[in-house]
């Protein structure tokens, strides 16, 4: 029988691997007639909205930005995004698309500042489901109302040239500002940590993992417990995960020559 780590001692390994899996960087390419406008750097905020950093991380990784639009713009407030109908659907739907997942509110007291990165969301509050707002002044009219999840490192002055971009009736750039996200630093690449390659994503009824080194795999949930526990050699190892439930979930790959973390999702079969 596995022995059963104390709650306390959960907590604590959860947040280091919160502190881990989210100390990276992100880059947003901004795009319009093929020629880059520039580039948003970015972070995540797991400290104060796990839910939601752990769900656009996994996004991100999964290539769900790609392609879509800066689809509202409005100056001296925010440019909004990410919603997957304006890749390639008509443009009277850009606004009403997202995942077929929802996130739940963490609203908490972070203040909406210009460069925040915020859930954007309908009239329900647990609703979030991969668009986003990145505020371009301070909005405290905001606060306490929609979860900031993010946050700006450089590259303000694009978010600035996109929220002046002529516009429609509909505040949608008549030109189409396009984005493609990835990852500008990663824990993995910066201490040379286990690298291990997993796939799909998102993952139904099996999940495959290949490593370099034997290895075991812990699969947690976003409270911290091991959902799932199992050893692999060297090569590709094969998880069944189709009794865990939907969700988002982190990976964690320990072996002789380090540790590392990244989000996983699980949808229906």
């Amino acid at each position: 029988m596995q022995r059963q780590r104390p709650l306390f001692m959960l907590a604590v390994l959860f947040l280091g691997l919160q502190l881990s899996l989210f100390s990276q960087t992100y880059r947003l390419t901004a795009l319009q007639k093929g020629d880059t406008l520039g580039i948003i750097e970015f972070k995540l905020l797991p400290e104060i909205a796990p839910k939601h950093a752990a769900f656009v991380a996994a996004r991100i990784t999964d290539g769900f930005y790609s392609g879509s639009a800066f689809h509202r713009v409005i100056p001296k407030f925010m440019i909004q995004g990410g919603d997957p109908n304006s890749v390639s659907g008509p443009k009277e739907t850009w606004g009403y698309g997202g995942y077929s997942e929802t996130v739940p509110a963490e609203f908490g007291t972070t203040k909406h500042l210009r460069g925040r990165i915020s859930a954007a969301r309908t009239n329900d509050p647990n609703s979030f489901s991969g668009q986003f707002f990145i505020c371009v002044v301070n909005a405290p009219s905001l606060d306490g109302q929609y979860s900031v999840f993010g946050e700006v490192i450089s590259g303000m002055d694009v978010a600035d040239k996109i929220v002046n971009m002529p516009r429609d009736a509909n505040d949608n750039p008549i030109n189409k500002v396009s984005m493609f996200i990835d990852v500008a630093t990663s824990v993995s690449e910066q201490l040379e940590h286990q690298h291990a390659t997993v796939f799909p994503q998102p993952a139904r009824s099996s999940l495959s993992v290949v490593v370099d080194h034997s290895s075991t795999i812990s699969i947690m949930n976003l409270g911290g417990d091991v959902v799932q526990l199992q050893h692999v050699d060297a090569g590709t190892g094969i998880l069944d995960v189709s009794k865990l439930p939907c969700g988002v979930y982190v990976l964690q790959v320990a072996s002789a020559i380090g540790t590392s973390y990244q989000p996983i999702v699980i949808a229906a079969p």
